[in-house]
């Protein structure tokens, strides 16, 4: 992939739009992208990666971080670039989500973001460009970012880390999180392997502490060890089944005897009964004789009572049949009713009828009125809206003078906090420069002081029989004096270099006050350009005034032309809605002179019914027994009470005859049963026999409670003998479990002991790391001079934390191999832009073989000396052959001078960047 022509409007720092042709560069060979810091220079790889995957190139720049500061709110912001992939040309145009005004009123609205991707054919594609742009080059926009940039501050950090950093990078680049997961599930499941067989153990020892053994029993003692878990699990299954054992042959004996004494109980509760039955059967016979001749008299009173009730039968008879007849009668008075109701239900409905009509005819007269005076109101309006666009067209220019306005008077405001800042670094400088050359005096006198007394300083120093230094003398009998406050050297070098940092500040000093005296003065002129051209004034002291004179006629302005235009919508709205509203009107009025017809006529054919119905309900009327419904129903239903009274009372009579009768027999086989009873012998001292059931019931409730002690034993023992068998089988294969998933674990964690700490992870990214230094060491010879060569530490001094990652360097000079940390600063940098480079080739390779035609370096050729340049530039000069486009972004003077095509990018003093032609 090869950009031809790059387009970006409001893009990062630029304001406007700005063009780069490429196609200028030529097809291969290197070219410079330089400027000022902070200007923009990697904003163009961010535009190429934006255009193509609609994202920034960095992980801190999101992409709607990339809308330009400078340009107005609404302007459209967006980049298109051209490129050739594969000898074939495909254009990809790309805008951000803006904001813009609203079609109709105020306000504004968001727009979206959008995609267009031409290609060689002339199909232009709008959805999912993002996934054609990586079908068509083979690479997703991270990819395409560690093939196409080398940030060498990215990768100097890389070339320095340690295996456990240099591990979290590849895994980013290589994609390697599944063997980390691989890893990481291994050691969960270990470890879940290990916490069961813990939980089993523990469970084993609840198991055991719950082996019952009854108490002062010789087994007992061996039950309490096995419980506290002192005993091997097979000692204390074996003591669970001979207690098991115990507690089964003397539950047989404990049921033994419980069957005797149910038997015991069982003849004594029969004779008992049976003594209980006699003496119930006398009193029982007692009373049903005495009971017997009481029912008898009653009997011969009912006999006499239902035979009167029989003899009243043939008059009730009567009272029915003539009952019946008054039921049939009924039903006349029933359709006699209804025709009233329907009388009276069509008395209302012409009333109702009769008042609608009214209503009906009032609301027809009142929409005749409506209509005539609408369509009077209607042409009244008839040239409403007409001035609409004139208005709106005032109101704009108006609206857009006072954004000018405004941004006159923040500049204004800026141009003073400007001024401020100038004046303020004016006098930081002075201050600077005065405490300079006070250090500077200071200096020049030490100095002097020191060397006037030289001499002072060697005669300290002769020694008696010693050569003088200057006259060669071995005798020295007048020595020269050094004063009592003569400096010593390092006073006057402490002086030098106070007054050499004195001098720096002052220069830093005096460069601050003149960019902010540049600013100033470029504001001050920036705010009288728009002066003139806003007020048609340059006087810097009548502009404030001017200025909100201007910005107080512009708000009148604009309030009379928005009620201007407000007015003029709600005529042009008002007439809209009569052109509208009239047409139905008039519908409204024509069905509702239809619906007045129709209701006079159903108003005459009420009137014809209700006649008719009068007629009919005075020639039934005068054919009734009675003079209303109620008085029939009243006859009826006093006939029906008095058949209901007589067939009760008959009813009565029997029920009681028959119950009466029913009790004698019921009597007289109770006293046939008790005589049947009270023939069998009798039974002795039944209050005895109670005494000796219940002391058997006493002991049979003993033996009941050591027989649930003994079955709760057994079976708490039986669960436990199955508790532990169960638990031991899974103890066991959890053991083999844990062994074997441990060292598994261990061995693709890299904690095996006695062995190099290399996770599985690792040991992957260290296949990928070695095709990598092979390519980043053909790089790294030719920019070294064949000095240095990358390689992989194999075996570490020692096996403490992780390694299989950490780099070393082999220094041909001498064949030494030392830690890539031991590097100066230059020769960090070509290594560490030798490894991008062969990430780049394998990722690439890796990638299915394909090829980027163009690539950036960002920065870092500043750490570097002539001669390291220069070999960087020729490794980087035969990158570039065959085709491919290299461009270095960096401000070093020595690049500018050495390579002759650039993009500079400049700052403007308005705000922003722009990018000026390429220099070739």
């Amino acid at each position: 992939m090869r950009p031809l022509k790059l387009t970006m409007t409001a893009f990062g720092p630029y304001a406007g739009t700005e063009v780069i042709d490429f196609e200028k560069l030529g097809a291969s060979g290197l070219y410079l992208i330089t400027g000022d810091t902070g200007a923009g220079k990697t904003t163009i790889f961010d535009a190429i990666t934006y255009a193509l995957y609609g994202e920034a190139s960095g992980p801190n720049r999101e992409a709607s971080m990339l809308r330009t500061k400078y340009a107005d709110e609404f302007a459209e912001a967006g980049v298109e670039l051209v490129f050739l992939y594969n000898g074939q040309q495909y254009r990809v145009a790309r805008k951000m989500e803006r904001l813009r005004r609203k079609l109709r009123g105020e306000g504004a609205t968001s727009a979206p973001a959008e995609a267009e991707l031409e290609l060689p054919d002339g199909r232009n594609v709008k959805k999912d460009v993002t996934r054609e742009i990586t079908e068509i080059l083979g690479v997703n926009r991270d990819q395409f970012c560690q093939i196409a940039m080398i940030a060498q501050g990215d990768f100097l950090k890389i070339l320095l880390e340690e295996t456990k950093d240099r591990r979290v990078h590849f895994r980013k680049i290589f994609r390697t999180q599944v063997y980390q997961q691989f890893q990481d599930e291994l050691k969960a499941e270990a470890q879940k392997a290990e916490n069961e067989r813990k939980t089993l153990g523990s469970n084993m020892l609840i198991h055991l502490k719950r082996i019952a053994c009854p108490a002062n029993d010789p087994l007992e003692i061996e039950a309490e060890k096995a419980r506290q878990g002192e005993t091997l699990t097979e000692q204390a299954a074996a003591l669970t089944e001979k207690i098991l054992a115990q507690d089964t042959e003397l539950s047989g004996k404990i049921g033994e005897e419980e069957q005797a004494l149910n038997d015991r109980i069982g003849e004594l509760d029969r004779l008992i009964g049976k003594a209980e039955s006699q003496k119930k059967a006398k009193d029982d016979r007692e009373a049903a004789l005495k009971a017997l001749e009481e029912k008898k008299a009653e009997q011969e009173t009912l006999n006499a009572a239902l035979e009167a009730q029989k003899a009243l039968e043939p008059e009730t008879e009567r009272k029915a049949a003539l009952a019946a007849g008054l039921g049939e009668e009924l039903k006349e008075y029933d359709a006699l009713e209804e025709r009233k109701k329907e009388f009276r239900r069509i008395g209302k409905e012409q009333a109702g009828r009769q008042a609608r009509i009214g209503e009906q005819k009032a609301a027809r007269d009142s929409l005749r009125e409506g209509i005539a005076q609408l369509k009077e109101e209607q042409k009244r309006l008839q040239e409403a809206g007409k001035e609409s666009a004139v208005q709106a067209q005032r109101e704009e220019r108006a609206r857009n003078e006072r954004k000018d306005l405004e941004a006159l008077r923040a500049s204004l405001a800026d141009l003073d906090r400007k001024q401020e800042r100038f004046l303020k670094a004016q006098k930081a400088y002075e201050a600077e420069k005065e405490r300079s050359a006070e250090a500077r005096a200071r200096a020049v006198s030490l100095r002097g002081l020191f060397n006037d007394e030289q001499a002072g300083i060697l005669a300290e120093k002769l020694t008696e029989g010693e050569p003088c230094p200057v006259c060669g003398s071995v005798h020295h009998p007048h020595k020269a004096a050094k004063s009592e406050h003569a400096p010593d050297e390092a006073a006057v070098k402490a002086a030098e270099e106070a007054a050499a940092a004195a001098q720096e500040k002052e220069n830093d000093a005096s460069s601050a006050a003149n960019e902010l005296k540049g600013i100033a003065d470029n504001a001050r002129a920036g705010a009288a350009d728009a002066a003139e051209r806003l007020l048609g004034i340059r006087d810097a002291e009548k502009t404030a005034e001017a200025l909100e004179k201007r910005l107080e006629e512009n708000g009148k302005e604009l309030k009379a032309l928005e009620a201007a235009r407000e007015e003029e919508n709600r005529r042009a709205a008002r007439l809209a809605e009569l052109d509208a509203l009239i047409p139905r009107k008039e519908k409204e009025l024509e069905d509702g002179s239809g619906q007045l017809n129709a209701a006079e006529q159903e108003y005459a054919a009420g009137n014809a019914r209700k006649e008719s119905l009068e007629k009919e309900i005075a020639e039934k009327a005068g054919k009734m027994r009675y003079p209303d419904k109620a008085a029939a129903e009243a006859a009826k239903k006093q006939l029906e009470t008095e058949i209901l009274q007589r067939k009760a009372a008959l009813q009565n009579a029997r029920d009681a005859k028959q119950a009466c009768d029913d009790g004698i027999a019921s009597l007289s086989g109770q006293i046939r049963q008790a005589d049947e009873l009270l023939k069998e012998d009798e039974v002795e001292d039944p209050e005895a026999k109670k005494a000796d059931r219940d002391e058997l019931k006493r002991q049979r409730e003993e033996t009941n409670r050591r027989r649930e002690e003994v079955a709760l034993r057994i079976r708490t023992n039986r669960d436990v003998l199955e508790n532990i068998g169960r638990t031991s089988e899974k103890m066991a294969a959890l053991e083999r479990k844990c062994q074997w998933m441990t060292a598994l674990s261990d061995t693709a964690n890299g904690t095996l002991k006695g062995k190099q700490r290399v996770m599985f992870e690792t040991w992957i990214q260290m296949a990928f790391f070695d095709r990598i230094l092979r390519r980043a060491n053909v790089h790294l010879m030719q920019m070294s001079g064949n000095k240095y060569e990358l390689r992989r530490r194999e075996n570490p001094e020692k096996n403490v934390g992780q390694s299989g990652l950490d780099l070393d360097v082999t220094d041909h000079t001498n064949g030494s191999v030392r830690s890539v940390k031991s590097l100066s600063g230059g020769e960090s940098f070509i290594a560490s832009l030798s490894l991008a480079l062969g990430l780049s080739e394998e990722i690439q390779t890796s990638a299915g073989g394909i090829r980027l035609d163009t690539m950036f370096v960002d920065e870092g050729f500043g750490s570097l000396d002539e001669e390291t340049l220069q070999q960087a530039m020729r490794a980087l000069n035969s990158l570039s052959e065959s085709n491919r486009l290299i461009g270095i972004i960096s401000h070093v003077a020595e690049l500018r001078r050495a390579i002759d095509r650039q993009i500079v990018v400049r700052k403007v003093r308005t705000g922003g960047s722009t990018v000026d032609p390429i220099v070739l």
